[in-house]
């Protein structure tokens, strides 16, 4: 099921599986929270591989002799997207503070404080050195 692209068929299911007793959207077949590894190694590994986002393993081979693709993003790339792409949108930095739980906007702007355009500043900061050049 997982060797080709058809995990979306999984997530298909999972969508329309019933949340299991505690209101988990995606629950195992049990209704229980999926297993971290589990989500790992048979839905966002194989994904990427399938998506061709992968590395070859120079030093270890699969059963057929080739080597074993590696995914190349670990699953907490995805929250460093979502951010980077909050910033690119024109969040607020608080905002991007709030969706990324951090608690502090120090915590925010010490990880993604490059990604931040401030125009104002930066126009202050020309006109400054603009203004000492011509003293």
């Amino acid at each position: 099921m997982f060797g080709s692209i058809s995990s979306g068929a999984y997530l298909l299911t999972s969508l329309t599986t019933p949340n299991g007793p505690d209101g988990i959207v995606f629950p195992s077949a049990e209704g229980t929270p999926l297993n971290h590894q589990n989500i790992i190694n048979r839905i966002w590994n194989p994904l990427q591989i399938a998506a061709g986002l992968f590395a070859l393993d120079p030093e270890r081979r699969d059963d057929d002799g080739n080597p074993v693709k590696l995914a190349k993003y670990n699953f907490h790339a995805l929250r460093h997207a979502a951010a980077s792409l909050f910033i690119e949108q024109k969040l607020s930095p608080k905002r991007v503070q709030t969706l990324m739980g951090h608690s502090s906007i120090t915590v925010t702007f010490d990880t993604y404080g490059h990604l931040f355009e401030d125009a104002d500043a930066d126009q202050a900061a020309v006109a400054e050195i603009e203004a000492r050049l011509l003293q």
